[in-house]
């Protein structure tokens, strides 16, 4: 049978291949201490430009052998000295045409290739064989695991990544790429075109989490892609050298090898939103206290900013918590820009839950006091404890320089309600959730 592909995304699919290829003979030089065969190499199906190649080897070795095949309860051993520690596990990638569903057909691409430590230690492609033909062989390729984590595609969501990389050449936006190649990914793992199984716990969670948030006419990803030139460069410090990722940002994000998987830890202990927000705020304050993240490129005021983030953020989820806790718990938080609403709950002082609200008002007629709004609100869903509208619609930039009192107005009115708006307590959720309303 010959692969029914377009032979331009063939072409770019197989330089891929190759060079996934290449990084894995890599993994395998360096864990023989003869060095890096390839000295630079490019990072999967990301187009711009290469990276060092010792440091890259640190960075996804670890991670394959800890995010990827540590997906069982059993604990690593260590068989001989001719073995580091590390988990045992395989990666199977299935390339599969899109209205194939039956085991027994031929499937056009399989690729095996079992793992110990994160090290690709063999690999072997079959083309054109169907799945229960494949399985009888795993034993032979030295994949021991019952159930090997596996990641299936179709053509279609193969010819999509290639469009995207398609318009990247034409337009040269780093940072717009990658936040279409994710929207692609979680698109393809909701509409069935791409396959992980089983979800590694982070991405999981994160599948989870998105439930916990409802936003029906508001697109999440078009308004990531208006927001994408505040997205960072990216300098990740691995031992042997720095990966740098270049996003066409103004200003650099540096982290730590160690920041990067203590986040991907927490995400895999996160299971619910609450959670999130809480080790995230966590981890800042960590963050900032360890250097194990810094900030490169800002100017004058943002670096002022940066200075009072890091005085605030260790103590904010404390205030939060005792805040709306003396108030209600859980406590219900309405957020205002022109005809679109946001319910916030709060439960224990972090957000339970995300969605959009109707208001119940005219889009082209004139505004409606707010008091008018919350009792409108409070009538149709439960008490609303804080009801927050943003001013006349401020651009990104007023939203992250001026201060909360300066963007909202708000009700109910009392001593109460002031202290939390003055004092900043709920300043991160505003300045994370306005963005997405006002975009």
């Amino acid at each position: 049978m010959v692969l029914v592909m377009d032979q331009e995304v063939y072409r770019w699919f197989r330089k891929y291949y190759i060079k996934w290829l290449q990084f894995c003979e890599n993994q395998r030089w360096i864990a023989a201490g003869r060095g890096a065969k390839y000295p630079r190499v490019l990072l999967p199906f990301m187009p711009f430009g290469h990276v060092s190649a010792i440091p890259t080897h640190n960075l996804l070795t670890t991670f394959i052998d800890t995010q990827l095949c540590d997906l069982t309860h059993k604990l690593p051993e260590t068989p001989g000295y001719d073995k580091p520690l590390g988990f045992e596990g395989s990666m199977v990638t299935i390339i599969r045409k899109d209205d194939q569903t039956d085991d027994n057909s031929p499937l056009p691409y399989v690729l095996l290739e079992p793992t110990y430590g994160g090290i690709i230690i063999d690999f072997k492609l079959f083309k054109d064989k169907s799945w229960s033909e494949i399985e009888t062989h795993l034993k032979e390729y030295k994949i021991h695991r019952s159930e090997p984590y596996k990641k299936t595609v179709t053509l279609s969501f193969l010819k999509r990544m290639y469009d995207l990389e398609q318009r990247w050449l034409r337009d040269g936006d780093n940072a717009r790429y990658v936040i279409d190649w994710f929207a692609n990914l979680l698109g393809g793992i909701d509409d069935g075109s791409a396959e992980i199984d089983p979800l590694p716990p982070m991405l999981k969670n994160i599948m989870n989490i998105r439930k916990q948030v409802v936003l029906k006419d508001i697109d999440f990803w078009d308004i990531a892609r208006k927001m994408a030139h505040l997205l960072p460069n990216l300098v990740i410090q691995c031992r042997g050298g720095d990966v740098d990722i270049d996003l066409g940002g103004k200003f650099t994000v540096v982290a730590t090898e160690d920041a990067l998987f203590a986040l991907l830890d927490g995400l895999k202990s996160s299971k619910t939103l609450e959670e999130l927000f809480g080790f995230l705020l966590g981890y800042l304050a960590q963050g900032m206290r360890t250097g194990w993240i810094g900030l490169q490129g800002l100017s004058r005021l943002s670096k002022l900013s940066a200075r009072f983030l890091r005085r605030r953020v260790r103590s904010l989820p404390k205030k939060i918590q005792i805040s709306t806790d003396i108030m209600a718990d859980p406590f219900r938080l309405l957020l205002i820009v022109e005809n679109r609403a946001l319910m916030v709950v709060l439960a224990d002082g972090l957000p339970h839950s995300i969605k959009q609200v109707k208001l119940f008002c005219e889009k082209d007629k004139p505004p409606v006091p707010l008091k008018e709004l919350w009792l409108r609100c409070c009538h149709k869903y439960e008490f609303i404890h804080l009801a927050v509208r943003l001013k006349e619609k401020q651009g990104q930039r007023a939203l992250l320089d001026l201060s909360l009192a300066e963007l909202i107005d708000y009700y109910p009115k009392n001593d109460f309600v002031n202290y939390i708006v003055n004092e900043g307590v709920l300043n991160i959720f505003f300045h994370l959730l306005f963005p997405f309303l006002n975009a």
